[in-house]
């Protein structure tokens, strides 16, 4: 599909009249299947014909988005030429994507355009007769607000878009890919300079798990809009498409709070992510210049109780999943993604009809696997043939000051995953084995055993070295009906290894027709001891002593502890590695602002330098009673 340009109108401002200086085009370009070059129509624009207003989505001083619409006014004179559009033109969507709305700036008597703006046309059908003419308004949306509608996942069917959980993902990268489901792919700004251990880090240097994006409660994917708006957040951020250069603009709040020269410096990326050029902000006003603030509108008025006690970011604890396609979704596009047989194990079978997916108490994803293969419970175990998910670590070389799970360190393995039998093959007393394997050769390898459970509430189990240890799941109650397995690992000092291996067995059986079962969302994290029964984190930053008037945020972004990275949070973000072996995000209690200097004591993780200065930024409005205002063009 393609945006074929087909109406157009120009306007003066109020600063000039004169078109030799500048003047402004807005360009309705409508999504047809073929390019197209038309003979434009030129409509005849209204008084105020483009009025662009900038809202946030709540009234507390800090938040992420900056939505901007445009209300566009056009007069219809009432015997106009056929090729003048009906209103109702503009008022028949097939989706919120069929009009795009584009705002040039026209200087040197038109020869020169700059794009300012872009967004979609929005269902709407207001009309007003006035004398010889129609008077009518269209409104157009930078389609923030359709990110609420938008799950991040394929567009065919759920499945996660194609992710290494044990390297990460680019910030940047991620950032444009959830901006790209707004439609309005453009390149991004990032005003956002941070200071790692005296080094300046931009959001290519910066990783973060595409797994925030799962509610790991319930299995489905979150909305972007969610996503995005808690991301932005933690990094203390806002949003906007910017009405200067049409370029999605993030800034970060400090910048505004403190920069004395007026200029904030940004790295500008294209809409995948990739790096462009550097430049330079310039506002008019500042906050600490004393001057109106930005992002003002005159019709809200933004009040806020003195004083603002503390501010609190809310994050709950998610263990991280190793897994790459843990719920078997990219089954479908490819047979080995992370999954493998070992010997003669028959093929994995997709299992994918509809009426499967409520077996597994899945509402959203109806994808899982099944294991035909099946040997006598009368019978010896089968260890050679067996479905395996193998994690490659590095693990011996790394530092013991950043990451604790170095030589030496303690860890326990959490395993969660859920199974159904068939009914055709249940027979009671069936079963089946799993293994959980850590090493780097069979005679070194670590294997999980099913003895010494004790009273915690799931089965708590020990290491041994023998190929025959395994956990067993017998089957048991009535077949057809999802059954939840959570297993926690006693403490095992890491060796020197590089592999974390998930293996599932044979389905044991005296059935004569044989037997099969199926698995879904499987998990498999590592942790150290500290955090095995932590359920949620915060971090506040306060005035000194006020605890009234409380702000909490309720954030899926973490960045780490003093000595905790990766490994333990699955929404981290880090920077990438700085050690050839490393190939996974880091997280450091390094970070300074940009007029600071590292040292031992500011020793802070991202987030807390994140709370700080969004504290500082909400002081400062509560100092200066504001509101916000509307640009009008």
């Amino acid at each position: 599909m393609v945006y074929n340009d087909k109406y157009f109108f120009e306007f003066d401002t109020l600063k000039t009249s004169d078109k030799e200086t500048l003047y402004y085009r807005v360009v309705f370009l409508q999504k047809e299947s073929v390019a197209t070059t038309y003979d434009l129509v030129e409509l005849t624009p209204s008084n105020s014909p483009f009025v662009l207003s900038y809202k946030s989505s709540e009234d507390f001083a800090f938040s992420p988005f900056r939505v901007s619409s445009a209300e566009i006014n056009i007069l219809y004179p009432l015997r106009a030429s056929d090729d003048v559009p009906q209103p109702e033109n503009f008022f028949t969507f097939q989706d919120n994507t069929d009009w795009l709305v584009r705002l040039y700036e026209m200087t040197d008597n038109g020869a020169t355009s700059t794009l300012n703006w872009q967004g979609y046309l929005i269902t709407s059908d207001i009309q007003y007769e006035w004398q010889d003419a129609y008077y009518y308004r269209l409104t157009a949306t930078d389609n923030l607000g359709v990110l609420k509608d938008m799950k991040y996942s394929r567009t065919d069917r759920y499945a996660m878009r194609p992710y290494d959980p044990m390297a990460g993902a680019e910030l940047i990268e991620y950032i444009s890919e959830l901006l790209s489901f707004t439609n309005n792919e453009l390149n991004i700004k990032v005003a956002c300079n941070l200071k790692n251990d005296n080094v300046t880090k931009y959001f290519d240097d910066i990783l973060i798990s595409k797994f925030s994006a799962i509610d790991w409660e319930t299995g489905e994917a979150r909305n972007c809009h969610e996503i995005l708006s808690k991301l932005l957040q933690g990094l203390g951020c806002i949003l906007y498409l910017d009405n200067s250069d049409c370029t999605w603009t993030i800034l970060n709040i400090n910048e505004i709070a403190t920069t004395a020269n007026n200029e904030v410096p940004y790295k500008l990326y294209d809409s995948d992510g990739g790096y462009l050029d550097d430049g330079i902000i310039s506002f008019n006003d500042t906050i600490n210049m004393g001057g109106e603030y930005i992002w003002r509108d005159k019709n809200q008025i933004v009040t806020l109780k003195r004083p603002i006690g503390y501010l609190k970011f809310n994050y709950p604890y998610q263990r991280k999943n190793i897994l790459k396609n843990y719920g078997f979704q990219d089954l479908v596009d490819d047979i080995d993604a992370n999954w493998s047989t070992v010997g003669t194990f028959s093929t994995i079978t997709d299992v994918i009809p509809s009426s499967y997916s409520s077996l597994m108490d899945s509402k959203y994803d109806n994808v899982f696997t099944r294991i035909d293969e099946y040997e006598a419970s009368s019978g010896s175990v089968d260890y050679v043939d067996y479905l395996r998910n193998l994690s490659t670590l590095s693990i011996s070389d790394l530092n013991s000051i950043v990451n604790p799970l170095a030589l030496n360190e303690y860890f326990n393995v959490f395993v969660k995953f859920k199974y159904i039998t068939n009914s055709s093959d249940y027979v009671d007393g069936d079963g089946f084995n799993y293994q959980i394997v850590v090493g780097t050769g069979a005679t070194s390898d670590y294997y999980f055993d099913d003895i010494n459970a004790n009273g915690l509430s799931y089965p708590y189990k020990v290491w041994s070295f023998n190929t025959a240890s395994r956990c067993a799941e017998f089957i048991s109650g009535v077949s057809n009906k999802t059954t939840s397995v959570k297993l926690l690992t006693s403490f095992l000092k890491i060796p020197v290894w590089d592999t974390l291996e998930l293996r599932f067995l044979k389905y044991r059986t005296d059935g004569l027709s044989g037997g099969s079962y199926s698995i879904d969302d499987v998990e498999m994290n590592i942790t150290t001891p500290n955090w095995m029964l932590v359920n949620k984190l915060g971090f506040f930053a306060s005035n000194g002593g006020f605890k009234n008037n409380a702000k909490e945020i309720d954030t899926l972004f973490h960045t780490g502890t003093s000595k905790i990275d990766w490994w333990v949070f699955e929404d981290c973000i880090g920077l990438k590695a700085t050690y050839v072996l490393d190939t996974y995000p880091q997280s450091n209690n390094l970070w300074c602002r940009a007029w600071e200097e590292y040292t031992e004591f500011t020793d802070e993780t991202l987030m807390q330098k994140m709370l700080k200065a969004l504290y500082r930024f909400i002081e400062r409005i509560l100092e200066n009673s504001q509101v916000m205002y509307t640009e009008t063009i």
